[in-house]
């Protein structure tokens, strides 16, 4: 059973066919919830407070359904794509803060929110894996402590419905020819995966 960045043993037999976990660059997320340990679900007094699909309060008081699964990641730890595509959008968004989107060649597109900042550009194609910012708490994650940091990550299918990330993270039908990290700095725009800088497109 493989053994995971930071001493983190996730449990699972065959690592191969899932996505990275955005956090720890490993494989698929720890399912078991643990308060303040980076790379697994966010806890508190509510074991599954970090799960998609449960009905919070907001800070008015009203219910609200959480729509993204929130991954224990303290400022300023490194964020990784959980699958290859192409960066879609870039920058601050309400509630969610700093923000990172990219669209797979699934056609699923991802969501890093609450970044303190990033690292890729809108249009920039990235690998599985690769840095594309850093976890902070911005948005309506102001004013968090260590243990409460963490990274919001929501997965829209092709039909821009949303769907659970930790199944996601966890399918074991995910390509196994993805690679892992190649360092733990993101390519710069107009460079590819590899490091080769490419000749800017004529028009």
């Amino acid at each position: 059973m493989p053994q995971f960045a930071g001493g983190l043993h996730l449990g699972f037999n065959d690592p191969d066919g899932m996505r990275q976990n955005p956090v720890t660059g490993n494989r698929g997320i720890d399912p078991v919830p643990a308060r303040g340990v980076d790379g697994r679900i966010r806890s508190s007094s509510n074991p599954n407070i970090g799960k998609y699909g449960l009905t919070r309060t907001d800070k008015k008081g009203n219910p609200k359904q959480h729509n993204g699964l929130d991954v224990n990641a303290k400022q300023g730890t490194k964020v990784r794509a959980a699958e290859a595509g192409t960066v879609t959008s870039v920058g601050k968004k309400g509630d969610y803060g700093n923000q990172v989107e990219i669209k797979h060649t699934s056609g699923e597109t991802t969501s890093y929110s609450h970044l303190s900042g990033s690292s890729v550009q809108a249009g920039q194609t990235v690998r599985e894996g690769q840095v594309i910012g850093e976890a902070g708490t911005t948005g309506n994650a102001a004013g968090l402590t260590p243990d409460q940091q963490h990274l919001h990550l929501e997965v829209r299918d092709s039909s821009g419905n949303r769907t659970d990330p930790e199944a996601w993270l966890n399918d074991p039908n995910a390509d196994p020819a993805a690679l892992p990290p190649e360092s733990d700095t993101a390519a710069p725009a107009g460079e590819d995966p590899k490091g080769v800088t490419k000749s800017p497109e004529r028009i």
